[in-house]
Order: C-alpha cells, then structure tokens, then sequence
C-alpha cells in the first residue's frame, strides 16, 4: 500500500470516528480534520515522510487555527489582506505535552501495530493537542502562544487589539521594541518597523 493511501485508511479506521464525535470532519484528499468552535477554524493536517516507501509511512501533523475576524479587522486597519487568517499554528512536537519529538516521528507499517501507533497519536491529541486548541481559539490565547518564544510581537499585539486588551497590546508592542533595540536580538523577521508604526498609530500619546 503506498504511504499515503496508508495514512488515510488508518485515520479513517481508528482517527476519524474518535474526532468526528469531537465535531472534526476528515479530508481525504489532503488527510486533515477541521471543525469551527466560536468563529476559529481549527485544522490538523498530516505531512509524511518524503523517504516513506511501499507499506511504511512516517507522519507528523501541523495544528493550526484560523480567524475570518482577525482578517476582516486587519483589512480595515490596514487597507491590506492579511498574509493569512492563520492566528498560530505549531507543528505537533513543538505542542506542550506531546510525546513524540520533530526527530523521531510515528511510523505505520500495514500491520496489526498500526493500531497501537494510531491509539498513541489519540493519546496526544486528547492529552495535548486539544488543549493546544482551545488555548489558540481566543485572541488572547493565541497572543500568548505566539509570545512563547518571544517572537511575532506585532501579530501577537494586533490579536490583542481585536480582544480590546489596549493595555496587553501597548505592553507588547513596547516589549518587542525593547528585545530588538535594547537587548540586542536579531530582527529576523523584521519586525521593528511594524512595531513602532503600530505604536504610533494606536498609541500616540502613551
């Protein structure tokens, strides 16, 4: 069985109807789950293992959750599309409490073992990657998240603008332009030049 074809009849026989009691409707054309809670689309999408051969399949996933509200108040903000609806996203052993790591991933082999492989995923996903979710389905959650590692200060402080958290937001813009300016870290994503057209935009007297 090739990979793929793998992955989907796995998902499909011990994945999906776990999830589709959670509300997560499966794709098998690109093998995802999705659902809507409260206006945040949430998506996890499976990538395999380019090296993956006949009857074998390593996997991971990526967690992402999207937001229509975000995107139509950064257009009337900005008088431009967003890049993405995409609020935050991780790949699956970047989550806390997810047990396997971005080395080794989970492997299906088309035998009776697949089962244990897809009930350890289950394992994850309920122990960790739900809590991921829900954390990432409120702005200010998502600010959080995307604050982890200190990084994406301006998307992180436009989230909290869409929560009405002024306060959050100010405190985050100014804390950006401190890790760039005064500690010296490097602007990889050059970040800075949004941060202080951000402050003066929204914030031109504090």
């Amino acid at each position: 069985m090739k990979s793929k074809e793998l992955l989907v009849a796995r998902l499909e026989e011990h994945v999906a109807p776990a999830l589709a009691e959670l509300g997560f409707r499966f794709a098998r054309s690109r093998p995802s789950f999705t659902r809507t809670v409260g206006g945040f689309r949430q998506l996890v999408e499976f990538s395999t293992d380019r090296w993956n051969k006949e009857d074998v399949c390593e996997f991971h996933s990526g967690w992402t959750v999207s937001s229509a509200a975000y995107a139509k108040w950064y257009r009337a903000t900005w008088g431009v599309d967003a890049s993405s609806d995409v609020i935050v996203g991780l790949n699956d052993w970047r989550i806390p409490g997810w047990r396997v790591d971005g080395i080794k991933r989970r492997r299906l082999t088309n035998t009776p073992q697949d089962a244990q492989v897809a009930s350890e995923f289950l394992f994850d996903l309920r122990s960790a990657g739900l809590a991921f979710l829900e954390r990432a389905s409120t702005f200010e959650g998502a600010a959080e998240l995307l604050l982890a590692d200190r990084w994406h200060f301006d998307q992180a402080a436009d989230l909290l603008l869409v929560a009405e958290r002024r306060d959050l937001a100010h405190k985050t813009l100014l804390e950006g332009v401190r890790t760039f300016e005064v500690e010296g870290r490097p602007d990889n994503f050059r970040e800075l030049p949004g941060l202080r057209e951000r402050l003066a935009k929204f914030f031109p007297d504090a």
